[in-house]
């Protein structure tokens, strides 16, 4: 009959060399203490994780740039060959279904953690459901992206055309701006697109711009960012102590990587363990 390990908690320092990889356990405690570190150091470091928003960021400046080029490939001029505006409409279409795609997955991922972490019920997940109906009800241009990605996703863009106009007083084709315009009344058709954004659709003309929408968006986006970030300071802030008292175990003079483990050993006297790096940088726990 075997006998299933017990696990064990502590801290370790890990270490790899020529020789592989090697694990020194300087302590151990209960599961009680292992969850409130794991907590803490999570909290500590869950401000750093910009992944989501930052790829947001990154892809809505994929979008403004692949535009930006657009226009200046189509104000060469004939001498240079026709661009097809279609093919050119198409090809803008790549870099903002990426953005509308990490836009919502950002709140979706934002929403999940917070659950995850405080509660359904929980005053920082209010906070923040507070801040996006906020920028729904009060931002033209959130809402629309918000509900644009579902559209764009399931029926495509509708595209308009592009129209290409010089600035006032200035002839030169270096001037020349390109505007990509959306169809109003295909989007019209699509009552999922919800009330308040069907209201402000009606009163847009018939063909209009994303890039303002698209700005507004990110504005308000910014700041439901600002207000997750501030609970995951606050948070992180209120378990530093614990963060403290787990490096607080360990040896001044020893090398390797701490990490806080689960670890258990086998009948034959085999180790088993699964790490979780922690904070070493003073300045980020101070």
């Amino acid at each position: 009959m075997s006998v299933e390990a017990s696990e064990h908690y502590g801290v370790a320092l890990l270490r790899q060399d020529a020789t592989g990889n090697h694990l020194n356990i300087v302590s151990e405690f209960d599961s009680e203490t292992y969850e409130r570190y794991s907590s803490a150091i999570r909290n500590a470091l869950a401000p750093m994780d910009r992944f989501n928003f930052e790829l947001v960021e990154k892809n809505f400046q994929s979008y403004l740039g692949v535009q930006k080029y657009l226009g200046r490939l189509l104000s060469l001029g004939r001498e240079f060959g026709s661009a097809d505006p279609k093919n050119l409409g198409q090809a803008l279409m790549s870099p903002i279904v990426n953005w509308l795609t990490s836009f919502r997955l950002f709140l979706d991922h934002s929403e999940k953690y917070l659950k995850r972490t405080f509660g359904e019920n929980s005053s920082q997940f209010e906070m923040f459901k507070v801040q996006i109906s906020t920028a729904f009800d009060t931002s033209p241009g959130y809402r629309f992206v918000y509900k644009f990605r579902d559209y764009v996703l399931h029926r495509g863009a509708p595209m308009s055309k592009i129209t290409i106009s010089r600035e006032e007083g200035n002839p030169t084709r270096s001037s020349q701006q390109v505007v990509f315009s959306l169809k109003r009344d295909d989007l019209l058709s699509d009552k999922k697109m919800g009330s308040k954004v069907l209201a402000d659709l009606a009163l847009a003309n018939e063909d209009f711009e994303l890039e303002p929408l698209a700005n507004e968006s990110m504005v308000n986006l910014r700041q439901i960012r600002q207000v997750l970030e501030d609970i995951q300071i606050e948070e992180g802030a209120r378990t530093i102590a614990d963060v403290r008292e787990a490096l607080s175990l360990l040896p001044a003079d020893e090398i390797g990587t701490p990490n806080l483990i689960r670890f258990s050993f086998s009948r034959d006297g085999g180790l088993t363990y699964s790490p979780q790096p922690f904070l070493t940088d003073q300045s980020i726990v101070d």
